[in-house]
């Protein structure tokens, strides 16, 4: 090796040479950092259903970006999801998957005066009857205790990527009805669809059903034809004016079909909304011999649940026989193993 003093280095030196000097220019300045106790930010985007599946009490005080649907009015704003494949649930209380907004001091102006022009843009939208979709991204701090009926907020210093998707007039969709439906319910899901059935209601719950026999079928079940009448998740009373499904002002029906004060198919009406099922279903054999799967609504019974944004031309139920089922069910019972 030749010494220093000749001015000749051998590659392996020069190498090691570099190494040094370009580990030290990176390094240096991050060393700085850690001396004068600055941290580099960097937080990951994620989505609304993405946060409720992880989210404690433990991420209380924690810096988020976070994309999902906005509701939001001059009185209150919250950014939520109707699409997550799970209820939200703490303190055996099943919440809202929504997130109360609040702009933080630090919010730049000009994101303010686009943040209050959203909440405007969507009035106006609401007030001439359209039927729209929005969009945001939010970054600030989370806080994870009730809000009323909303189990956290975001105080917000970034608000950017608003979109309004503007969707079809309801009387534009074409209906199905929900026998043809559960002809072949899967190729609907996610869909905004317009599905024709009777409307039934009992203290258990809300459905839109069909006397006729489907062929949806997971482990051997053949579930009912039947869909859970549902409302958005990401509403709560806070919104509810601005995000509830829209009802007939009159509903006809007919009262030889009324129970006890509960309807039983009693009026027939359009229903229009998005379906929403399952990404896997799972059906298993009681020790009492009935079927027990994870569908929707009461006792987790159907097979998917319709996000109703609006309901159209109800009727009364024409007359039909007695003691007809309004579902049929021919895989009620199975040989528990």
């Amino acid at each position: 090796m030749v010494s220093e003093e000749s001015g000749y280095h051998t590659p392996l030196e020069v190498t090691i040479r570099q190494v040094a000097m370009f580990m030290k220019s990176k390094l240096l300045p991050l060393v700085v950092l850690a001396i004068l106790g600055f941290q580099p930010a960097v937080w990951c985007q994620e989505s609304v259903c993405d946060l409720f599946s992880h989210m404690t009490t433990k991420g209380d005080g924690s810096q988020v970006v976070l994309t999902g649907d906005l509701i939001a009015s001059k009185a209150v704003a919250t950014l939520g999801s109707k699409e997550c494949d799970f209820e939200y649930i703490a303190d055996n209380t099943v919440w809202p998957i929504a997130l109360l907004l609040e702009p933080a001091t630090s919010l730049p102006p000009s994101q303010t005066r686009d943040f209050e022009g959203a909440a405007v843009k969507m009035d106006r939208l609401r007030n001439e009857g359209t039927r729209f979709r929005a969009t945001a991204r939010f970054s600030g701090r989370l806080k994870v205790a009730p809000q009323g009926w909303i189990p956290a907020k975001l105080v917000f210093d970034s608000f950017n990527n608003f979109q309004i998707e503007v969707l079809p007039d309801p009387i534009s969709i074409p209906a199905v009805s929900i026998c043809d439906l559960f002809r072949d319910l899967e190729a609907y899901k996610g869909k905004l669809i317009a599905v024709r059935g009777e409307f039934v209601s009992t203290m258990e719950g809300e459905w839109i059903g069909g006397r006729c026999e489907g062929s949806f079928i997971t482990d051997g079940y053949r579930w009912p034809v039947s869909l859970n009448l549902g409302h958005r998740p990401d509403c709560s009373p806070e919104t509810t004016k601005v995000c509830d499904a829209k009802w007939p002002a009159e509903w006809p029906q007919n009262d030889e079909y009324m129970l006890g004060g509960y309807s039983d198919g009693a009026t027939r009406a359009t229903f229009v909304g998005t379906l929403r099922m399952r990404s896997k279903y799972k059906v298993t054999c009681n020790g009492a011999g009935w079927y027990v799967g994870n569908g929707f609504g009461h006792l987790s019974g159907a097979a998917g649940e319709l996000i109703v944004e609006d309901i159209l031309n109800p009727e009364a139920t024409p007359h039909r026989t007695k003691n007809v089922p309004i579902v049929s069910e021919d895989s009620e019972r199975c040989a528990p193993k």
